[in-house]
């Protein structure tokens, strides 16, 4: 009944016979272990049935407990599953792919959520810098319609910063704290290049590999179907695998695109913040500044599109 519990399963060694044990009546919620059984091979149960089942005497030919049996007590259920030994082959090959494919998954999971970490650790604080200087010139908000992208695009044209810009600049951040931000998101923008490249698209692959070769074995019927191997959900799982890697390709465009933007960005609001600045910037600042360069023609024209779209400052899109 539903209130019964399977306690042990056990599969014979030649795979002939597949023993459970199952609880007394209310064991469904009950936790209590019981010890292990062993079906011997050689001993072979009553059959019931046509359909190949075996069970045992206080067990009908259905699985269920016959009325007056000792519905209270334990008892075993023991069923034939000889289709299992005549394709032991068969078993070994998928259960093969089938602990290689959960590994590779696991290896791409795991990848993606050290990636996701380091992520979260590097946006973080540039978010919430690019909010204070959202809040600043939403205080300063004396003309309609002015906002943050207008803003960077008034300074990128005049080369001085508004007042909304001056006292974000001088008030909430620094030379120090925005060489930081920009150190922090460029190495986790390479970082996930870096893992994109080396780890999920190469998963990717191996799954599409693993997948196919399990999709050809289900297209083997009258070998494969007896074991459950059954080629829809395999199919599902290949365009799963497809997406992971045309997704792989996306944000590595997407962090390209992103590499650009934060460094043109950066480089002008660390000048802005030097020429802000009342002390005199350390050498290690001024040498990582002028390293920077000036933004190239090219960089700049594609800072003043994604100011004019106003496209997200937070880096939305990785």
């Amino acid at each position: 009944s539903a209130s019964r519990r399977p306690r042990v399963v056990r599969l014979s060694p030649d795979l002939r016979c597949l023993a459970v044990l199952v609880g007394p009546a209310g064991s469904a919620s009950s936790s209590m272990s019981m010890p292990s059984v062993g079906v011997s091979p050689k001993t072979p149960p009553r059959q019931a049935g046509n359909r190949g089942e075996l069970s045992s005497p206080a067990v009908g030919g259905d699985g269920e407990v016959r009325p007056g049996s000792g519905s209270e007590t334990e008892f075993v259920l023991v069923l034939d599953t000889r289709r299992l030994a005549v394709r032991r082959r068969e078993l070994a090959l998928v259960s093969v792919m089938s602990e290689r494919l959960t590994a590779v998954a696991g290896y791409a999971r795991r990848a993606a959520e050290t990636l996701a970490q380091v992520w979260r650790g590097a946006v973080d604080g540039f978010a919430n810098k690019m909010r204070a200087l959202t809040e600043t010139i939403e205080a300063y908000k004396f003309v309609e319609g002015r906002s943050i992208h207008r803003e960077l695009l008034l300074t990128c044209c005049t080369g001085n910063p508004s007042d909304a810009l001056h006292t974000f600049l001088l008030k909430q951040t620094s030379v120090q704290q925005l060489l930081r931000l920009e150190r922090g998101l460029m190495q986790a923008l390479e970082y996930a290049n870096l893992v994109v490249s080396t780890r999920l698209q190469v998963s990717a692959q191996h799954l599409i590999t693993i997948l196919h070769e399990m999709h050809a074995c289900a297209g083997w019927a009258h070998k494969f179907k007896s074991i459950g191997l059954d080629p829809a959900p395999l199919k599902t799982l290949m365009v799963q695998a497809q997406d992971l890697n045309r997704l792989g390709e996306h944000l590595l465009i997407e962090c390209s695109q992103a590499r650009g933007f934060v460094r043109t960005l950066f480089q002008v609001l660390l000048r802005l913040a030097q020429k802000l600045s009342e002390s005199a910037p350390s050498p290690s600042e001024a040498s990582h500044v002028a390293s920077m360069g000036s933004p190239t023609r090219e960089d700049m024209d594609k800072f003043i599109a994604c100011m004019q779209e106003e496209r997200s400052l937070e880096i939305a899109e990785v």
